[in-house]
């Protein structure tokens, strides 16, 4: 890909591509990124007995899916269902609700 307006605003991912923050496009956008980046991501900041990779999750909520016998575009929905942490880190659900207490949302 061609270099695109880019911000200072970056990451270079496993794959090597620049992932922009502010001047993103499709092709930014890789399977092997977001498979990588989750298997090294763990769900509830870590807190657990245990390690358990979001990829873990992502792929459990599939097959739970699968096995309800949802359709396959249901399966790859549930399967891709936090993909964009592969990129844009998420909050745990309480800072989440203090963070839109604050901000008057709901």
């Amino acid at each position: 890909m061609a270099e695109l307006l880019r911000s200072n605003y970056w990451i270079q991912t496993y794959t090597g591509r620049k992932y922009d923050f502010v001047y993103n496009y499709p092709e930014d956008i890789n399977i092997v990124d977001i498979a990588h980046a989750l298997s090294q991501k763990v769900r509830f900041e870590g807190h657990l007995q245990y390690p358990y990779s979001i990829a873990q999750h992502s792929l459990t909520v599939s097959a739970v899916m699968r096995k309800d016998k949802y359709s396959k575009e249901i399966c790859l929905q549930a399967l891709m269902h936090d993909a964009h942490e592969a990129y844009i880190p998420d909050f745990t659900r309480p800072l989440k609700m203090y963070l839109e207490e604050q901000m008057g949302v709901n």
